[in-house]
């Protein structure tokens, strides 16, 4: 990206609302991933850092996720095993920085038509979750933004999650975990001894299992089931 044109983006992020904490909580259907929200894949920080005065790598900045995240009883797994990740970018321009927090779906988990979505990912919701400001070349004052504009993202992404704990105890699909379900197909495949059905993406294998310890459900009863013999 052009110098002058970063420059110009950046200014345009920065007259944005930079917080979303002081809007009152609300459900935000893009921050929905289902009863498995309580642990999450955090992808690598993206960085791309054009101020000549500003130090700051990666690893820093990941320690401060790791921290947020870890105080708000969210498990980090090690890949995005509910089909979601988030993820933290940051662009710095001489004394300027604007910085992102997303979390983003693969379509294919969802049951959305990967040819309507731009690449292999999109940004769920469309509320922005952003700190922008002046950083005089303090990589702490990148830090004390990327705390509270965390703060306001996993708010609001337990707040839009946690009717999901209902699941748990009432043992049944709800929500987000219905068309997740719904996009599993199965294939029917013939054994030596009997015939059984399995996920014919090997990415819903790790979901179907875990709700069929949810709900008891098995393959035979599932709607492509029937399709598929």
């Amino acid at each position: 990206m052009d110098k002058k044109y970063m420059k110009k983006f950046i200014l345009g992020l920065f007259m944005l609302p930079a917080l979303a904490s002081n809007i009152s909580a609300e459900i935000i259907s893009g921050l929905e991933v289902g009863f498995t929200f309580g642990e999450i894949y955090v992808s690598p920080i993206k960085i791309t850092n054009k101020a000549e005065r500003l130090k700051i790598e990666s690893r820093e900045l990941e320690r401060t996720v790791a921290r947020k995240v870890a105080a708000h009883k969210i498990r980090r797994t090690p890949m995005s095993l509910n089909g979601s990740f988030l993820q933290v970018e940051l662009v710095a321009i001489e004394n300027i920085f604007v910085l992102e927090v997303k979390l983003c779906k693969i379509p294919a988990i969802y049951g959305i038509d990967e040819g309507g979505v731009a690449g292999k990912a999109f940004v769920s919701h469309l509320k922005p979750y952003r700190s922008s400001g002046i950083h005089a070349g303090d990589a702490q004052l990148i830090q004390e933004g990327l705390e509270r504009t965390l703060a306001a993202f996993l708010k609001d992404y337990l707040d839009s999650n946690k009717k999901y704990r209902r699941m748990f105890k009432e043992k049944r699909l709800m929500g987000v975990d219905k068309k997740i379900y719904s996009s599993i197909k199965m294939e029917f495949r013939k054994g030596a001894q009997w015939n059984y059905h399995v996920p014919k993406q090997p990415i819903h294998a790790g979901w179907w299992l875990r709700y069929q310890e949810l709900t008891d459900l098995n393959t035979d009863t599932h709607p492509s089931a029937r399709q598929s013999k």
